[in-house]
């Protein structure tokens, strides 16, 4: 039989710092192994604390085109959400 994981219950404030210090955690902009010649970085206002998961969920960002606008300048776009961990395992600087 095995044993349920009990989180520490944490304050709305200690999950924010969480998730500021996960973001603050990576460069600016990165590249992904599966994605060479994107600009990725992680979105401070979409990464979010997830209970579920207990712990933080980081949004990256891909700098692209709107497919609805091709000759718009670039923008940020979301793009995936995943643990810390899972996303520095794919990371790759510029």
């Amino acid at each position: 039989m095995s044993t349920p994981i009990i989180y520490k219950e944490m304050t709305t404030s200690e999950r924010n710092a969480a998730v500021r210090e996960a973001v603050a955690s990576f460069p600016p902009e990165f590249g992904l192994r599966a994605y060479p010649g994107e600009v990725f970085r992680v979105s401070p206002t979409a990464s979010y604390w997830s209970d579920f998961e207990g712990g933080v969920l980081v949004y990256t960002q891909v700098r692209g085109r709107p497919l609805f606008a091709q000759d718009a300048p670039p923008e940020w776009m979301d793009f995936a959400k995943g643990t810390p961990a899972e996303l520095r395992r794919q990371l790759v600087r510029l």
